[in-house]
């Protein structure tokens, strides 16, 4: 019999998952606490990761999106060049040379990045 040391109660080994990082063989939680736990910790990560999600869209909000009349085409934000969607990525609408620039170019600080996609946007406005 082994205690959970998130529920509290005496359970039996069965219980309990193998792990050869502690000396009875066992981890410290009984599985369904661990699945429990589990559970919360995928949901805060999917909120946060939709929050996130959020932010970046924000910041890719044009109020012109350049069209193109080719099918199976698109129109870098960025350079303005008409390019097949194959070369589109996950970004929207910008290229891969333009992705890779933008990469190379340190955007980490969120100011930066945002003073950068202000000025996008405004280039945008003038073309």
């Amino acid at each position: 019999m082994k205690e959970c040391v998130r529920c509290g109660k005496m359970k039996s080994y069965k219980e309990f998952s193998p792990s050869k990082n502690y000396k009875d063989g066992y981890v410290k939680e009984c599985k369904v606490c661990r699945n429990l736990k589990m559970i919360e910790y995928r949901k805060s990560k999917k909120d946060r990761n939709n929050l996130e999600n959020k932010k970046v869209d924000e910041y890719f909000k044009f109020d012109y999106i350049p069209k193109t009349e080719k099918e199976g085409y698109f129109v870098c934000t960025e350079c303005f060049k008409e390019l097949p969607n194959s070369d589109r990525v996950d970004f929207k609408y910008l290229c891969k040379s333009c992705k890779n620039k933008m990469r190379k170019e340190d955007y980490t600080n969120p100011k930066k990045f945002q003073l950068y996609i202000e000025n996008m946007i405004e280039e945008m406005k003038k073309n």
